[in-house]
């Protein structure tokens, strides 16, 4: 059972920066991970009523095959069980225990060597304070290596920019991604709709960098001949892509979708020729409407318009009610435009996403953006 320490320090927690493996990002000084347990995970499902949080973790426990009687006798050290008993199970566990040891040491002694070798694979060892520690058996503190070279590299795909420069640049505006304000979770000069950005992990935060590039390159000393055109295809996996940006975002995927259903249904020409998802103008001020490279960067454009349109009603992206759809309405489809059956039509696509979801999304845990 989880303690009153415990559960305030899971309430206090970004549910953003979990992972679907229960992993707890958590952004400061230095970057630290936690593993969250199996209870901390079932109590926030049932504190935020969201079972997709850490939503590849089961946390049905399995029920045990034998049940051990704890009929010790004190003379011949033996106890009664129901089931069978193995005489080999000691050396079994000599055996495993022998090779567990091995398999440490061995991907130790290769870690090194790709650190040695200038490797991009960078490993965040995790530590805990006071403030954050609890009972050692409730606590499985563990490593995170990531490839952070291949996560820029997608994002230029999507956003059709020079991966050699911008990788450069984003080196050099961090400090080799290092400095304080990398860690805590900005970068000098990224915005995204006129705001400063401050990222609750770090895709989100190369994400909206890598954006910013490509939207405002002379910002960062660069001019448009980073612009590229590879003939990168994102594919038509559309709901896992709307998964995929929601997830980074901490936005509710079933409202993605509803929008984008009741706009323009995934085949409308302004989807199709422009991968415009929901109706986005152009940012320079004209009424054109939005072009982008790929359905990706349109779906990640998507994501970040909603996530403006919360912070402009003072409502957290969670909230998913009709009052809040409502306000969302009136600055993305007011009904000076003629936009009568915009709000009802996306009521009627939520509630299908709703009693849908495990059919349009699936359970498996989606990899677009290099997670």
């Amino acid at each position: 059972m989880l303690d009153e320490r415990r559960k305030d320090f899971l309430r206090r927690i970004n549910i953003r920066g979990i992972k679907p493996n229960g992993v707890l990002w958590i952004w400061g000084e230095q970057v630290r991970t936690i593993q969250l347990t199996k209870e901390d995970i079932r109590y926030l499902r049932w504190y935020y009523h969201d079972s997709s949080i850490a939503r590849d973790v089961n946390v049905v426990e399995k029920p045990k095959k034998y049940q051990v009687a704890p009929d010790r006798n004190k003379y011949n050290r033996k106890c009664r069980t129901k089931g069978k008993v193995n005489n080999n199970g000691i050396g079994k566990i000599i055996i495993i225990g022998s090779i567990a040891v091995c398999l440490v040491a061995g991907s130790t002694l290769f870690l090194n060597h790709l650190n040695n070798n200038g490797s991009e694979v960078t490993t965040v060892e995790v530590t805990m304070d006071d403030n954050y520690s609890h009972d050692e058996e409730a606590t499985e503190v563990s490593e995170i290596k990531y490839n952070r070279e291949s996560i820029i590299k997608h994002l230029c795909d999507i956003y059709q920019v020079d991966y050699n420069i911008v990788y450069n640049k984003l080196k050099e505006i961090t400090n080799n991604f290092t400095s304080n304000e990398y860690l805590n979770g900005c970068i000098s000069g990224v915005t995204c709709k006129g705001t400063d950005v401050h990222a609750n992990n770090e895709e989100e935060l190369l994400t909206y960098a890598v954006r910013a590039i490509k939207q405002i390159p002379e910002r960062f000393g660069l001019d448009n001949s980073i612009h590229i055109h590879n003939g990168y295809n994102s594919g038509d996996d559309y709901y896992a892509q709307i998964s995929d940006v929601c997830e980074l975002l901490g936005l509710d995927r079933n409202l993605m979708y509803a929008i984008v259903r009741s706009e323009t249904s995934f085949n409308s020409d302004l989807f199709e020729k422009c991968n415009n998802p929901a109706g986005l103008r152009s940012v320079d001020g004209s009424s054109e409407w939005w072009r982008f490279e790929n359905k990706e960067e349109g779906f990640l454009e998507f994501g970040m318009e909603l996530l403006k349109y919360y912070r402009l009603i003072g409502e957290d992206p969670v909230n998913v009610d009709e009052e809040t759809i409502s306000k969302i309405g009136a600055i993305h489809a007011p009904l000076s435009d003629g936009n009568n059956l915009w709000l009802p039509n996306v009521l009627e696509c939520l509630e299908y996403a709703q009693n849908n979801e495990n059919e349009l999304f699936g359970g498996e845990e989606v990899h677009g953006l290099g997670r």
